[in-house]
C-alpha cells in the first residue's frame, strides 16, 4: 500500500559527461556505483553434453504435447460440427 509518508522517487541519469560502453561491455547501475565489465561470450553459458540431451528431450516433449493438443482441438471441433 503506498503511503504518504513515502520518499519520493527520482530517477538518476547518466551524466553527459560519462563514457558510454561500447557493445562488448556491460554496464550495471546500483545506487552509488556504477561498474563496467567484459560481456562474456564464451563458453561459461553454452550447456554441457547432458544439459543438451535434456534440453533436446524436453523439446520433443513439447512439441508432441503441442501436436497431441492440436489433435485434440481438431476432434473436438469435428464432433462439434456433426453435431450441428
Amino acid at each position: 500500500m503506498l503511503s504518504v509518508n513515502a520518499k519520493p522517487f527520482h530517477p538518476t541519469y547518466l551524466d553527459e559527461t560519462e563514457d558510454i560502453p561500447s557493445e562488448d561491455q556491460v554496464t550495471t547501475r546500483t545506487a552509488d556505483t556504477n561498474e563496467t565489465t567484459n560481456n562474456q561470450t564464451g563458453d561459461e553459458f553454452s550447456p554441457s553434453a547432458q544439459e543438451a540431451a535434456e534440453l533436446e528431450e524436453v523439446e520433443a516433449y513439447v512439441e508432441m504435447m503441442a501436436t497431441l493438443a492440436h489433435l485434440e482441438e481438431e476432434e473436438e471441433m469435428t464432433r462439434l460440427s456433426e453435431v450441428q
